[in-house]
């Protein structure tokens, strides 16, 4: 199931009559995060007055002037102050430029992967893909321990991709040596 599609699970539905959300600012075509939908300090609380309910993973608009989008991740909150209102849902049309946004997106990272992991002889110009990790050498070269954990999880995530995507097993034991190589780097506490 897409991450743009709704959840109208009846846990997921907000009881008639709720009139506080919680959301997290996120263009479409990013994921929603995960939360736990009952911790009420995640997301931001605005009034819901919309004619029908609202669910978790709601794609909405904030802002009927610059149309902040975001996502809805919980119902209630204990905070006491002003809110904003939610102005509209997203739009059908608006979700499906998003999600061939993200389909764009996750093609150009997968291709700067392959190039980056030497599993292509096409050599790409590694620049960033919107909502995607930058992607990461495929040898270590001087890192801090932060830039070498960055850099596990960028690799990790593409492993969990190929494998799942079907790639040849050669292919996949390249990146979990690219995974292992990085990891090597992070426990050290960095190698300079």
């Amino acid at each position: 199931m897409s991450f743009l599609s709704q959840n109208n699970s009846a846990e997921a539905v907000a009881k008639r009559g709720s009139r506080i959300v919680r959301i997290a600012y996120r263009p479409f075509h990013h994921p929603a995060p995960r939360w736990n939908p009952t911790d009420l300090g995640r997301g931001y609380a605005h009034i819901w007055e919309l004619s029908s309910p609202p669910a978790l993973g709601d794609r909405v608009v904030l802002d009927h002037y610059s149309g902040q989008p975001a996502v809805i991740v919980g119902f209630g909150t204990g905070y006491q102050g002003d809110f904003n209102y939610v102005y509209r849902r997203a739009t059908a049309r608006e979700l499906q430029v998003a999600q061939e946004k993200l389909v764009a997106n996750e093609a150009a990272w997968i291709a700067l992967v392959r190039s980056a992991a030497g599993l292509t002889s096409q050599r790409m110009r590694r620049r960033p893909t919107p909502g995607f990790p930058k992607v990461a050498a495929a040898t270590p070269a001087r890192a801090t321990e932060q830039e070498a954990y960055e850099a596990v999880q960028m690799w990790r995530r593409a492993l969990e991709y190929a494998k799942g995507d079907g790639w040849p097993k050669s292919e996949c034991l390249k990146l979990e040596q690219i995974v292992s190589d990085w990891m090597t780097v992070k426990v050290a506490g960095g190698n300079f």
